[in-house]
């Protein structure tokens, strides 16, 4: 957090890359997460509730998550 740097979800479900358990060591550091389908088509924007699975699982809430925000709130996010 203090870095100002965000975690991925890539929720595209060949890549699934960041573990639930891991998210939640991260959650616990203050770092904000942005949940990714990593669509390349129309199509794969779907995939985002294979991300939205793993925050879930990771107990994360929309204030752990950047992309859940308001366009406001996450302009305001971009600028710190």
């Amino acid at each position: 957090e203090k870095n100002g740097k965000w975690i991925e979800i890539n929720a595209n479900p060949h890549r699934l890359d960041l573990d639930w358990r891991t998210c939640l060591e991260i959650r616990d550091r203050g770092i904000l997460f942005i949940i990714n389908p990593d669509a390349h088509n129309t199509k794969g924007i779907a995939d985002n509730r294979y991300g939205i699975n793993v925050a879930r699982k990771a107990g994360l809430t929309k204030e752990h998550v950047a992309n859940t925000r308001s366009l406001k709130e996450f302009v305001s996010l971009l600028k710190k």
